[in-house]
């Protein structure tokens, strides 16, 4: 047997097995609860930056907006006058379409105008009660004619510098989510220390230079679910990873298993001293030929060879030459017989050649003299020139009789030793 297929089996078999732990061992790590809330907060952290920087973005724009349409500052101080009742409202959008091309709008936009409140994260907007002009309290704030008051807050800009904005230019997205929320605040939580317990974690930060704060909020129950998530997803990683291993490494060793099952079967069908088939193949291929031969109606001579004069050889020059010299005899029966015909070595200094097909008798007596022939000259190891001769016995299958494989070989078997009790070197058909 190969022994460097049985070592990379084995090695394939231990490599599937560490995989496994490996891949184990990395999951279970990375399943831990600390790792994962780690991340999950890590990448929360992320988000909250990226939709801050948007929401400082949209609160930049805005005040470019608004500083343009306060900078007008004659429209201003008539909307000034108008509120202090000094001029009509019709005197004010008079003056402001014939000073700008595009009056009308910027006084439509003035008293339609919005206001971003921050603290309560609302649009503020017309009261829908009116208020009374003279209650003090309120004169910090403007007055349509019809008695609603806009509501004007000083966080962002003051009264003096802002009469209303532009309605489409401060509609300002806010950062909400399923785990945040918006609101106005003066200083900067950060993330609180992680412990070993789950909880609630929260960060704000600066917008922009309006004084005010995004606050994001990551709840418990967003947590927890976030990190089953990802442990689920892990898990389905990790176990496809598992599944991809098993099935390579058990492709692999189903192979190698095939390959070893393959040598076990020809090392038991092989002789191992000159490669010629053993004893088991002979009854293996005899019995494949003998149902063919039944089947398609063909005669097929089994020559069971005995060497004469081996015994004397491994007496008087030892054992390695022995073997030296059947090796020197598998090859000329190798080169005698046709290529369709098959050589055994059936122990000691035994040998049978399966003719696989023969069309008379004398066909199989014709191969018998070319191996007599052949096994007699003389064989030369080193400086020893040694000569041996071959019983041969033949016996022919009959597709009109039912055979056997074991009476066969018995037949080939007794006409041999017909030939040996005769004189030996020489050959013999089997008869009854």
């Amino acid at each position: 047997m190969n022994y460097n297929i049985k070592q990379i089996f084995i090695i394939q078999v231990i490599i599937f097995v560490l995989s496994i732990i490996l891949v184990a061992v990395g999951s279970i790590t990375f399943f831990s609860v600390q790792q994962v809330e780690s991340r999950v907060i890590t990448d929360f952290h992320h988000d909250l930056e990226i939709a801050t920087a948007q929401f400082n973005y949209k609160c930049s724009m805005s005040r470019e907006n608004i500083h343009a349409i306060s900078s007008r500052s004659m429209i201003r101080n008539e909307l000034y006058k108008w509120h202090k009742m000094e001029i009509t409202l019709d005197e004010v959008k008079e003056f402001s379409q014939s000073k700008y091309v595009d009056g009308a709008s910027v006084y439509a936009n003035l008293i339609y105008a919005y206001r971003k409140d921050l603290q309560d994260n609302i649009i503020a907007k017309y009261e829908n009660e009116p208020i009374p002009k003279h209650i003090p309290e309120y004169d910090k704030f403007y007055f349509d004619e019809d008695g609603y008051y806009l509501i004007l807050r000083s966080e962002i800009l003051s009264n003096s510098e802002l009469i209303g904005y532009d309605t489409a230019a401060f509609r300002i997205g806010n950062f909400t989510r399923g785990k945040s929320e918006l609101f106005q605040t003066t200083r900067i939580q950060d993330f609180p220390e992680r412990n070993d317990s789950i909880r609630n974690y929260s960060v704000t930060l600066p917008i922009g230079e309006n004084g005010c704060y995004v606050y994001a909020k990551l709840n418990q129950q967003y947590l927890k679910s976030e990190i089953i998530n990802r442990i689920i997803s892990i898990l389905i990683h990790s176990l496809l990873i598992i599944l991809v291993v098993i099935v390579v490494s058990y492709l692999t060793i189903l192979k190698l298993t095939y390959r070893l099952v393959q040598e076990l079967t020809d090392s038991s069908l092989i002789d191992p001293l000159t490669n010629l088939a053993n004893r088991k193949a002979l009854w293996e291929s005899t019995a494949e030929t003998l149902s063919k031969s039944s089947r398609y109606r063909f005669t097929f001579a089994l020559l069971y060879i005995d060497i004469d004069g081996f015994k004397p050889v491994n007496d008087t020059y030892g054992h390695a030459t022995g073997d030296q010299i059947l090796k020197m005899i598998s090859l000329r029966l190798l080169d005698t017989v046709r290529t369709s015909d098959t050589v055994f070595r059936i122990g000691g200094d035994e040998f049978v050649v399966l003719i696989s097909q023969i069309e008379k008798n004398s066909h199989a007596c014709l191969i018998a003299e070319k191996i007599h022939k052949s096994l007699s000259d003389s064989y030369e190891i080193d400086a020893l020139k040694i000569k041996i001769g071959a019983s041969i016995g033949i016996s022919i299958s009959n597709p009109d009789k039912i055979e056997t494989v074991d009476r066969l070989i018995s037949m080939a078997d007794s006409a041999m030793y017909e030939v040996k009790n005769s004189g030996k070197n020489n050959y013999k058909i089997y008869s009854e």
